[in-house]
């Protein structure tokens, strides 16, 4: 009789565990999925070695507004270079002209909020010979592209269709073997919701990356195409 009572225990705890606790914690929920579909890291200390490029000591940050990843992936890596912004979230989001979906932040307001921010220089993909053009007409440019910055310590700020429109940083590089559809990008990314542990770090398979590498519907006509900026330290 014990053993059948210890097993009913068992059983109503994995089913309180796995079926009910979202009526009660959605801290469960978040333990759950990390445990069940994702495998977390700690990319802050992660070094760089045996195929895996990073910009080490790179402290990520969530938003606090649905329309400030823009400004937040500058205050991110201004930070890292040691330039702390005093402005508050929704006075960045001024600065940058960062309004609600589906206007986002224009990369040219992007741009122009860095100038107003701080003195460091930039480099964008609005400096490519033709507006409108893509920059890497191939997976191993963009591979060449991101990892020359890596291995410099500098971080690529880069925006897609994700969310219909988002700004992340790009923070390293992964060969994880020798067949190159395997390499894998890791982001700093301030709207880090989605993997169990809201930490500001996630990662991406890189060819899958190169190919959803656009925006429909958030930058102008001309700026869609491959999106990035880099500031330099």
């Amino acid at each position: 009789m014990p053993n059948i009572i210890i097993i009913c225990l068992i059983y109503a705890k994995i089913l309180i565990k796995y079926n009910l606790s979202y009526l009660f914690d959605n801290i469960e929920i978040g333990e759950f999925m990390n445990e069940k579909y994702f495998k977390h890291f700690d990319y802050f200390n992660l070094k760089s070695g045996n195929g895996l490029h990073m910009v080490e000591k790179f402290e990520s940050g969530i938003q606090e507004l649905a329309n400030s990843c823009a400004p937040v992936c500058v205050k991110l890596i201004l930070n890292f270079y040691g330039k702390k912004l005093t402005q508050s979230e929704s006075e960045l989001c001024e600065i940058f002209n960062s309004r609600p979906y589906p206007y986002g932040t224009k990369l040219c307001d992007l741009l122009k909020g860095v100038e107003k921010v701080c003195d460091n220089k930039t480099i964008s993909s609005l400096e490519s010979s033709k507006k409108g053009s893509k920059r890497f007409n191939t997976f191993k440019e963009f591979k060449e592209f991101v990892l020359h910055y890596i291995d410099k310590q500098i971080p690529i700020i880069v925006e897609n269709v994700d969310y219909g429109g988002h700004y992340k940083i790009l923070i390293g590089y992964d060969e994880v073997s020798d067949v190159e559809e395997e390499d894998v990008l890791i982001f700093a990314d301030p709207s880090d919701f989605n993997d169990g542990r809201e930490d500001g770090y996630n990662y991406f398979p890189a060819e899958r990356f190169f190919y959803m590498w656009f925006d429909s519907n958030c930058l102008a006509e001309e700026e869609r195409l491959q999106p990035f900026v880099i500031i330099l330290p």
